[in-house]
């Protein structure tokens, strides 16, 4: 015989909440009152902000310059030669689906 667990007890579902709401509490404050023992040095030095400015300026434009390059493009239509029906996209139906359909026809 089975025993089915019904979790939809409030009871369960209760506890369960206040354990959350009290983990989250908890954390929290035990986190805003334990001090570091050292305090973190929170600036950078001029160069890497610099280095960071200037690769953010060069990648924006770049990017304004491919905008500009590819604005004026005139994009080609494909030709007939590169079609679904002209590649090999028939190819999985005639070779793996009519040789073995023959052979099993003749061996009748």
């Amino acid at each position: 015989p089975l025993t089915t667990i019904n979790e939809n007890n409030p009871f369960l579902i209760n506890s369960i909440k206040r354990l959350l709401i009290g983990s989250i509490f908890a954390g929290f404050f035990i986190s805003n009152n334990i001090y570091p023992t050292t305090i973190p040095e929170m600036t950078m030095p001029i160069y890497m902000k610099l280095t960071a400015l200037t690769v953010t300026i060069l990648g924006f434009t770049l990017a304004l310059e491919l905008s500009l390059i590819t604005h004026n493009l005139k994009l080609e239509h494909p030709t007939n030669m590169f079609k679904f029906s002209n590649l090999l996209g028939y190819y999985p139906t005639i070779m793996h689906r009519l040789p073995p359909l023959a052979n099993l026809s003749m061996s009748q």
